[in-house]
Parts: C-alpha cells; sequence; structure tokens
C-alpha cells in the first residue's frame, strides 16, 4: 500500500521530470492537483495552497470549460485556505466552485450540496451565520425539489438546518427542521 509520503515523493520526482523536460501538459497539471491534494490531506495547507495556486489557472488554459473539474479542484484549494485561516479567499473560491459545479453538474447534485455546506461553514465562521442559514435553506429546497419524500438526502439537508440553528442557540429555529428530519428518515 502506498503511503502519502511515498505518494508525494513519486508525484514530486514525476513534476521535477516534467519540469525538466519542459513539458507544460496537462499531465504535469494533474500531477500539480494530485500533490495539492496529497499535501492538503497532510494538513500542510501553505504547500497545497502554493500548488493549487500553479496549478489551477494552468487547468483553466489547459481544459477550458470543464466545469466539473474545475469545481472540484477550487472546492479543494477552498478547504486549503478555509484551514490555513483564509476565510475570505475561502468564501470566493467555495462561491466559484459552486457557480461553475451548478452549471456542469446541475445546483441538486450531491457534489455542489457539499459545496454549499463547505460555503455555508466558512459563512459562519466568518460571523455571517445569516448567509450561512440562508445558504443552508436554498440547499434544503433544492434537495427537495430533486429528491423523494422520505430520501436520506433530504433528510440530511434537514438536519443540517436543524443542526446549525441549534448550534447558534436558535432551539425553536431548529426544532421544525429536526422534527422534520425524524420525520423523514421514518417515511
Amino acid at each position: 500500500e502506498l503511503s502519502a509520503d511515498s505518494a508525494a515523493v513519486s508525484t514530486e520526482r514525476s513534476i521535477g521530470i516534467q519540469r525538466e523536460a519542459g513539458l507544460g501538459t496537462a499531465d504535469l497539471v494533474m500531477s500539480l492537483l494530485e500533490l495539492a491534494q496529497i499535501r492538503r490531506q497532510q494538513g500542510m495547507y501553505t504547500e497545497s495552497i502554493a500548488l493549487y495556486s500553479e496549478a489551477v489557472p494552468e487547468y483553466r488554459r489547459q481544459f477550458g470549460d470543464d466545469y466539473s473539474g474545475l469545481a472540484v479542484h477550487l472546492n479543494n484549494m477552498a478547504f486549503a485556505h478555509r484551514q490555513a485561516g483564509d476565510l475570505v479567499a475561502a468564501d470566493t473560491l467555495y462561491r466559484e466552485a459552486l457557480a461553475l459545479g451548478s452549471q456542469a453538474f446541475g445546483r441538486g447534485h450531491p457534489n455542489m450540496i457539499q459545496v454549499a455546506t463547505n460555503l455555508a461553514g466558512t459563512l459562519d465562521l466568518r460571523g455571517r451565520s445569516d448567509a450561512a442559514d440562508s445558504v443552508l435553506l436554498e440547499s434544503l429546497e433544492v434537495l427537495q425539489e430533486r429528491w423523494p419524500e422520505g430520501h436520506w438526502r433530504v433528510g440530511r439537508g434537514l438536519n443540517r438546518v436543524g443542526a446549525f440553528r441549534l448550534r447558534g442557540r436558535d432551539a425553536a429555529g431548529a426544532l421544525p427542521y429536526l422534527e422534520a428530519a425524524v420525520d423523514n428518515y421514518r417515511a
């Protein structure tokens, strides 16, 4: 089994070889993104951000309108910024990932619901709990439009809103969503 450290070393070697050969190819971009992901998972956020900052503009140049891939990379880059404490950059990147990903996947796609949840968490950390609540409510509406009553994704969306409001000390506002989540899971 390949450890994250050995995967990083292997990927770094590959990047070095590609750069020495003067290759500015899609393979180099994908290697940079792979290493950025590894570093992000290892908690090395500054290095991860630097790699994403190099790779994402080149990804845009190489792949153009491949919004599905770009949205995923922007979400991952936003997470690294959030973990590094740069909430403004994370907010901006999550919004871009949500906009592009919604074009590629549709608003109700599970990946976009996760990006919206990530954005809501970042907004909350920035002290913008009303905006975070709005993002979660919009995501819930999308889930309810896309999935039938009783579907676990709808229950999860209801639970997210309820749990968020409960953390914000709004038990009265949380209760209807938490009760609806329980009812949804029973359906």
